[in-house]
């Protein structure tokens, strides 16, 4: 009878033990962020959904910056039994992840995986629109100039990267275009063009569609009329004499003329460019009344002709009457120069009859200086002349006297011009940025400079703390930050210079003084512990206790006047996190690392290192009410034994074998007993244990 007894208390205890040690940990159903990506000093709401068989006692949150800074943790607020929230703002631009860590009632804990948000300073340009031609436009002028419109939502000053070309996927033309006008050049006519933008705002870029139109198929006009033709009204037979002309063309093609002497004779020069003036020579050999007229031609068609010159020829006068000019001298003069500068050229030349002289340059570019004069025979005289392209000209002069009588062409003289290559230095920089400041603490700082020649520009920056900064190569005009950190108080003078790309070098720029000071001043203005930056009532004093931990500082705070503290503020490291409490105590987590360190004790304002209790709460509420299921078993079986001691025959036990299945994971386990009998059970897979009846 003892043994049956004893068998009962132990099945009733395991059962007990069974029922206590089947708790579950706590578990997160669902975590939400909202918003997931969120603007500056803007709350981001972070809300956990936990289950658990026992009641959710507490949620922490712990959040990290960029992997740069400890974790910050704090006790999030309890919207209901099971949902927890976390309302913040968040001062500093970056990537935040963060984890969350519960406890239930029965002592059960459980982290969540990483989650991470994220905190913007600046939104991306607008998409850059309203192209200029419309995109898929047709018979767009060759001239054409690109526009567009783009603006930036937090108002930054834009540039843009430009990408041009007959391909579908254009090439960049230019970086850092700084208006919204593009002007390509002349293109070719009937061509396809596409063009797309690249906005910038210094931190972001936003590419428009890629844009296309087609400009207008080529229509060629005819030159314009030529201009009556310059030149004497009259002279003698056999004897040479020159006339002027010029025309443009609309489509500024080059242009040749034909020269009609009315002789029955017709003169057609080279090609010219549009617009130049050009000199042609004929000598009548009959005497009579001459119409010359002139017409130009562009290669595919023909001007109308110019009006009528008239010039009488009579008879050329005997030798003792006139004789012309003789040849001038080859001119002189520098024989190279470079484009667009004014040179000097001089020639002379003298009368056989003493008369005065007529001069005419032929520049060699379709140009001459028309007849100069008259001049004293055996005078030099002297002309200046440019040459816009580079290239080899042939410069020569001739002469007339006030008879009309013309000398041959000189000598030419070769004059070979090149491209100019004078080279200037970037106008002085300019820096703007901050004047003062404090040491450690980095700044930024502008500058911005152009070049004469655009050519692109790097710069030299002395910090007036004897370190300097070169930059890379960037755009004439571009505007560069750079930033620099002063490690010792003071007052020091900035300035930068501009170097272009042929290493010639600008002006200082005008010197920038910065006052530097020592550590930055915490300032408290309401002298309760907690300085301004971090108090979210600076002007209030907040109800706050001092206390000493291991020599260091930390402040407890009443933010809301229940006399209740809620948050911890660690002087050293200028960081406040949440408190948690027990039993009357506080549990402060002074490194922020998202565990509890002290234990602090309000009454004697003292801490000690909190010691966690690693074992499970032990249910007492169930073991009481195992005690009495064993205790009434127990007192059931007594009377039972008692009944049957008076009428109990030995039996002869009959041992069988059944097979149960694990309740939690469902394995087959095999076990042993007389029929009706229960027996304990383990599962070896899973650890369950139970009581299975045979």
């Amino acid at each position: 009878m003892n043994k049956k007894i004893t068998l009962l208390i132990t099945f009733a205890f395991i059962l007990s033990i069974t029922t206590i040690s089947s708790a579950q940990k706590p578990e997160f159903t669902s975590i939400t962020i909202s918003p997931q990506e969120q603007w500056l000093e803007q709350p981001v709401n972070i809300t956990a959904a936990i289950t658990s068989d026992s009641e959710i006692l507490l949620a922490k949150i712990n959040i990290q910056y960029e992997n740069t800074t400890p974790y910050y943790n704090a006790i999030m607020n309890k919207a209901s039994d099971n949902t927890f929230y976390w309302n913040a703002t968040y001062g500093i631009a970056g990537t935040y992840k963060f984890f969350i860590w519960t406890k239930d009632k029965d002592g059960d804990e459980n982290t969540s995986t990483l989650y991470t948000f994220t905190i913007v300073d600046n939104h991306p340009p607008n998409i850059p629109s309203n192209p200029s031609p419309q995109d898929d436009a047709s018979n767009v002028n060759i001239d054409v100039t690109l526009s567009w419109s783009c603006s930036d939502p937090d108002e930054d000053p834009l540039t843009y990267d430009i990408y041009f070309g007959t391909s579908s996927n254009p090439p960049k033309v230019k970086s850092d275009h700084t208006t919204t006008s593009y002007n390509p050049g002349t293109l070719d006519y009937n061509t396809d063009y596409y063009w797309k933008i690249v906005a910038k705002d210094g931190k972001t870029s936003t590419e428009s569609p890629v844009w296309h139109f087609k400009t207008i198929q080529y229509i060629n006009h005819k030159p314009n009329t030529p201009g009556k033709p310059t030149g004497p009204n009259s002279g003698y037979t056999n004897t040479s004499y020159s006339f002027s002309t010029s025309t443009t063309d609309p489509d500024n093609d080059s242009i040749k003329y034909q020269f009609n002497w009315g002789d029955g004779n017709v003169t057609d020069t080279s090609y010219y460019s549009s617009g130049a003036t050009i000199t042609v020579s004929h000598v009548w050999k009959k005497t009579g009344t001459y119409n010359i007229k002139v017409r130009a031609y562009d290669g595919d068609k023909w001007s109308d002709w110019s009006q009528p010159k008239t010039i009488t020829i009579t008879e050329k006068p005997t030798p003792s009457e006139n004789n012309p000019p003789d040849t001038p001298n080859k001119p002189t003069g520098p024989i190279m120069g470079y484009t667009n500068i004014s040179y000097n050229y001089s020639t002379k030349t003298t009368d056989p009859d003493n008369d005065q002289v007529y001069y005419l340059f032929d520049w060699g570019d379709g140009t001459n200086t028309g007849w100069l004069g008259p001049y004293n025979s055996g005078a030099t005289i002297s002309k200046i002349h440019s040459w816009d392209k580079p290239g080899t000209y042939e410069v020569k002069a001739r002469a007339k006297d006030t008879n009309n009588a013309e000398s041959q062409w000189s000598q030419t003289l070769t004059v070979t011009i090149y491209r100019q290559t004078i080279n200037n230095p970037p106008n002085k920089p300019t820096i703007s940025g901050p004047t003062t400041g404090y040491i450690n603490h980095t700044y930024n700082y502008t500058i911005t400079a152009t070049d004469p020649d655009n050519d692109n520009i790097k710069y030299f920056i002395d910090w007036g703390d004897q370190t300097t900064q070169q930059t890379t190569f960037e755009s004439s005009g571009s505007i560069i930050t750079v930033s620099h950190t002063w490690t010792k108080k003071g007052f020091y003078l900035v300035r930068v210079k501009a170097i272009d790309s042929n290493n010639a070098e600008s002006q200082w720029s005008d010197t920038l003084s910065i006052n530097i000071q020592g550590a930055e001043a915490i300032e408290d203005s309401d002298n309760d512990g907690i300085p301004d930056s971090i108090d979210l009532q600076p002007q209030i004093p907040q109800n706050t206790r001092k206390t000493t931990i291991e020599n260091q500082e930390f402040y407890l705070i009443d933010s809301d006047n229940d006399n209740i503290y809620e948050q911890l503020y660690n002087k050293q490291t200028n960081i406040i996190n949440y408190l948690g409490r027990e039993n009357g105590n506080y549990l402060l987590d002074v490194d922020n690392d998202g565990k509890w360190d002290y234990t602090y004790n309000p009454a004697t304002n003292t801490a000690k290192t909190y010691e966690e209790y690693t074992g499970e709460t032990i249910p007492w509420n169930l073991i009481l009410i195992a005690i009495c299921v064993i205790i009434a078993i127990i007192i059931i079986a007594i009377v039972f034994s008692r009944k049957k001691e008076k009428t109990m025959t030995p039996i002869v036990e009959n041992i069988i074998e059944a097979t149960v299945a694990c309740p939690n994971c469902k394995r087959l386990i095999k076990v042993q007993g007389k029929p009706g009998a229960t027996v304990p059970v383990k599962c070896p897979s899973c650890g369950t244990k139970g009581i299975a009846k045979i």
